[in-house]
């Protein structure tokens, strides 16, 4: 394949827009190119024109922008960023630039709970974690059955691991936690047992981390946006309102300088068998949350690791603009088997967009506009290492 000279940009902006969209005549699809100068000619492999001579009309058909390009931004605690300039792309701090994160976990199986659980986040749009002792389902009724578990996952909810015996022993850890996965995944066909609660809050995080890729702790504190133990994460079985308080979740959305590492914060919850109290305490909880609107993320414990570790990880590169059109690129070094969950990047717009597709791969992807202080903003989800992502204008 012909790779272009670094003193030609325009030829390099053409390779990369035929490598995305294939030929000029619009009769190939995207991910297709052309060879040998003939724009009719194309085949599967991405690849570009081999005669050079081609590169200029191409340039002139898309209408790429030469750049240079905006750098990409990242989002801190102290708020969300907003690009700029056109085409400027900047990798939000949670999911769909939410301010802050929670997740409800229920540990212990606690079958009893089931039915509560289902109703309010039904009611309050969202799905909860259980923490299974696998070794104890099927025993009682308090354990719950596989049957009840299947049906959870049916729903949205996600059945993780809390060990066999729920034993904190370190010499019986490595078994522990490799067979709960193991009982897991054969029990809940489809299913994928990715993250721990250890038991008793006793972690193990050398042991635990070739199966898992986070673990729930029980040390009752926030994780604080870019300083999260992935391996040991804190949680809290209570709300807590008040400005003053360390784990308050009002600081959560609200910036207070006593408080400032609580902003934008992940609440991470566990819960085990609940009191009328609790749940009344748990209700107004959901009530404040509600209020947010999407300023809170409720995600499934695994979801909110994943979003955090990618996040972490991540490089955003913009590879193009042009007045209809923009293409980025999303990587990572992590494992794409295992880090597979979309992250959302906010991506500056000019006046003349009121509408937009966006597709990865061939494949639609989610996005909104948005308006900040008389800009517009597109929020794409997109998931690192799947190719790049063209951000499309609609008349």
């Amino acid at each position: 394949m012909h790779q272009p000279g670094m003193g030609s940009l325009c030829a390099a902006v053409a390779l990369f827009a035929l490598s995305l969209h294939g030929c000029t005549d619009g009769t190939v699809d995207a991910g297709q190119s052309c060879v040998d100068g003939d724009e009719d000619a194309c085949v599967s492999d991405p690849g570009a024109c081999t005669n050079g001579a081609e590169n200029p009309p191409i340039c002139d058909f898309f209408g790429w922008d030469p750049g240079p390009y905006p750098d990409p931004t990242y989002d801190a605690i102290d708020g969300r960023g907003w690009p700029d300039q056109t085409g400027g792309a900047h990798l939000c701090l949670w999911q769909d630039d939410a301010l802050a994160a929670i997740s409800f976990t229920v540990d212990d199986n606690c079958a009893p709970d089931h039915n509560w659980w289902v109703t309010q986040a039904e009611a309050y749009g969202f799905k909860v974690t259980w923490f299974v002792i696998t070794g104890n389902i099927g025993t009682g009724a308090y354990w719950g059955a596989w049957a009840d578990f299947a049906a959870l996952a049916a729903r949205g909810h996600e059945i993780q691991s809390h060990t066999v015996t729920h034993s904190d022993n370190q010499s019986e850890a490595d078994w522990e936690y490799r067979q709960s996965q193991t009982d897991i995944e054969t029990n809940i066909p489809g299913s994928r047992c990715r993250t721990l609660a250890y038991p008793n809050g006793t972690a193990y995080p050398t042991i635990a981390s070739p199966y898992f890729i986070g673990a729930r702790g029980v040390t009752g504190a926030l994780n604080h946006g870019h300083d999260i133990d992935f391996m040991n994460t804190r949680s809290l079985s209570s709300f807590y309102y008040a400005t003053t308080h360390w784990a308050s979740i009002t600081n959560m959305f609200t910036f207070d300088a006593g408080q400032a590492s609580s902003y934008r914060a992940w609440q991470a919850m566990h819960f085990h068998d609940l009191s009328d109290v609790a749940k009344a305490d748990l209700i107004t909880g959901f009530e404040l949350i509600r209020a947010q609107g999407r300023d809170a993320w409720v995600g499934l414990f695994r979801e909110v690791i994943q979003y955090a570790r990618e996040r972490n990880d991540a490089t955003v590169e913009v590879q193009g603009i042009a007045a209809s059109r923009i293409q980025l690129n999303v990587t990572d070094t992590l494992d794409d088997d295992l880090y597979d969950y979309p992250l959302t990047i906010k991506v500056r717009l000019d006046g003349s967009w009121t509408g937009a597709t966006a597709s990865q791969g061939g494949t639609p992807a989610p996005v909104e506009l948005i308006a900040h202080e008389g800009e517009t903003y597109a929020l794409v989800n997109v998931i690192p290492d799947r190719g790049p992502v063209t951000l499309s204008r609609v008349p």
